[in-house]
């Protein structure tokens, strides 16, 4: 699918510099309002740091160390509490104070790189709306447009943005960790005017900040953009990677709410992630076996045979003929279960696909890996790669990143190198089997 805005210059067609010049004068303004935003999400995760540590530091470390009201997934590691004990335990401090900085995962100009894949989906988006958007303009200055004069054009274009994107970004708290100890003498006097020194420690508290891109909903909302029009900007976006070379090897990530995990990794299919991960954690999965006659669980708490919102196989959307596994709406927020004993394989963001979405490897069944994958969720659960789990264990809360229309749990199955449906598979999708 050729996105229609590179194409506005009439010339375009059969010059491939103006059509990159095209591309590109939109790019930027873009990528402007990303840099903008960026900034503007660095500044209040400073803010935000600093009423965290205000609000706990009365508590002591008991209160430092905790989950904070708005991020109820992320507390201070035992290791890093022990490291502060020991500091208030050391003999050689007279007294010990707290204090906080805050850092990031990335740098401004590394998120704003890592953005290109957004940026593209923005660009495409932008693009199915034109009529909507610049139907005056074009009746306006389609003569200037189509005779190459950009100027005009574009700083229309940057002035009927500025404001509008904004908010598109947002800070989300990573980690909340030790960040060391320092030392400071101070003079004190006795009640008879001698001098004496004291050595206060220092212990930093450091909340380290990720930033997060509202994603593909945020920008469908902001256009009024059907169903119909996501999947096509989804395929022009990736379109517009192949072009020109702007996809980022690294993802910005989407909106993850209220916790996210240092293992999402950016990656190819689902199926070269499994077999990649399987052969990392070789050593230990070996003689794993799956046991079908073991414990099983609705990978949905609180539900047992919900309806099914959209089956495995054929359907009729246009970027996504063929339904890899089956989709269960369910609020946001609702927690999500392995369906039974296994192992974290990973866990993954796929920008527009399947969003954020885990992995868990049950072992092997007839001498194939079994493994079940949970996609879209709003936020990981608290495990990592190679963390085993059991059946019924929290592993991640449904929500709508990715390619999605709303809130839902999307169930995929693998047996070996295949995707399987996994009515066919599980015994406790029996009821949805004809």
């Amino acid at each position: 699918m050729q996105p229609s805005f590179l194409y506005d210059n009439s010339n375009a067609l059969n010059d491939r510099e103006l059509l990159e010049k095209t591309y590109n004068t939109y790019y930027e303004h873009i990528s402007d309002e990303y840099q903008k935003d960026i900034q503007r999400a660095m500044d209040e995760a400073v803010d935000e740091g600093k009423k965290i540590f205000n609000e706990a530091e009365s508590g002591g470390l008991s209160s430092l160390a905790a989950p904070p009201d708005a991020y109820p997934h992320i507390s201070m590691q035992e290791e890093d509490q022990n490291a502060i004990r020991s500091v208030m335990n050391d003999g050689s401090y007279d007294k010990y104070e707290f204090t906080h900085s805050v850092a990031f995962l990335r740098g401004s100009d590394e998120y704003l790189e890592s953005a290109s894949s957004n940026i593209n989906l923005v660009l495409s988006l932008i693009d199915t709306q034109k009529k909507n958007w610049f139907t005056a303009l074009f009746e306006l200055f389609a003569n200037e447009i189509t005779g190459g004069l950009y100027g005009q054009f574009t700083d229309w274009i940057g002035r009927k943005w500025d404001g509008i994107w904004n908010e598109f970004i947002i800070h989300d708290l990573y980690s909340i960790t030790y960040g060391g100890v320092t030392t400071r003498t101070e003079t004190r006097y006795h009640a008879d005017g001698t001098e004496y020194e004291i050595t206060i420690a220092v212990i930093n508290i450091k909340y380290t900040y990720d930033l997060k891109d509202k994603g593909i909903s945020f920008y469908a909302d902001k256009l009024n953009a059907d169903q119909e029009q996501i999947d096509r900007a989804a395929e022009m976006a990736n379109y517009l990677a192949d072009l020109f070379g702007s996809a980022s090897d690294t993802y910005f990530g989407m909106y993850v709410e209220g916790g996210y995990y240092t293992d999402a990794i950016q990656g190819g299919t689902v199926g070269a992630n499994i077999a990649n991960a399987l052969q990392q954690l070789k050593d230990m999965i070996d003689g794993m076996e799956y046991d079908p006659g073991g414990t099983h669980t609705f990978p949905l708490q609180g539900y047992t045979n919900p309806n099914m919102s959209s089956h495995y196989g054929p359907r009729d959307f246009a970027s996504d003929p063929w339904h890899t596994g089956i989709d269960f709406a369910a609020p946001s927020g609702t927690p999500i279960l392995a369906a039974t004993d296994g192992v974290v394989l990973f866990i993954a963001q796929m920008p527009n696909g399947f969003g954020n979405y885990i992995v868990v490897y049950h072992g092997d069944y007839n001498g194939e890996p079994v493994c079940t994958m949970y996609a879209h969720m709003s936020a990981f659960g608290n495990y990592r790669q190679g963390d085993p789990v059991s059946a019924g264990d929290v592993i991640g809360y449904v929500g709508s990143t990715g390619l999605s229309t709303g809130p839902h749990l999307h169930f995929q199955l693998h047996v070996g190198d295949t995707i399987r449906n996994p009515v066919e598979f599980f015994e406790f999708l029996s009821y949805l089997r004809p």
